[in-house]
């Protein structure tokens, strides 16, 4: 499978990774860089061979979008990431999370 299959597909997955790593991270700045380091974190192991090349930054960008995209339309009011959240933080935390 190529870089940019794996990549899209990993993307879709990565919220809710992302959401529980920022289940207690107040700042909305630091989530982000969160997101983003992830999304690095995971370029690099799909690139893993060819870390000097286009092909790393490309992944990273298709891994961020494909998940920002993922959890604005689909994981962000899923009944799934409200259990997820449910085992990690007080109902209290989850509702304030989701609004």
């Amino acid at each position: 499978m190529e870089e940019t299959s794996i990549s899209i597909i990993v993307g879709a997955l990565l919220p809710a990774v992302v959401d529980l790593v920022n289940a207690h991270i107040e700042n909305s700045k630091y989530r982000y860089l969160v997101a983003i380091g992830s999304s690095l974190l995971v370029a690099v192991a799909i690139n893993w061979s060819n870390l000097l090349s286009v092909d790393l930054l490309k992944s990273a960008a298709i891994v961020f979008a494909v998940a920002q995209v993922t959890y604005e339309k689909y994981w962000s009011v899923s009944a799934p990431r409200q259990r997820l959240l449910g085992m990690f933080m007080t109902k209290k935390e989850v509702n304030k999370r989701i609004q």
